[in-house]
């Protein structure tokens, strides 16, 4: 099971296994949201997912999602 890895820059953000939110594989088009990179950004809690979604304060809503352009 992948751990949560501090950022190198920002000990505030964690990446799952290490792997920032924009380096992690975009999951597929429909898929459930799940964190890839969280943490303290200006005192409020931000999960990011790696399709680019963006979830605040845990609440299980996520915006922006499938946001991440295409390579």
């Amino acid at each position: 099971m992948p751990e949560w890895v501090p950022d190198g820059y920002n000990r505030c953000i964690s990446h799952l296994g290490g792997v920032p939110w924009f380096e992690a594989p975009r999951p597929r088009r429909w898929h459930r949201c799940r964190p890839q990179s969280e943490g303290w950004i200006d005192g409020e809690f931000i999960q990011r997912c790696a399709c680019g979604g963006i979830s605040f304060d845990r609440d299980g809503i996520w915006i922006k999602r499938n946001e991440r352009s295409r390579r």
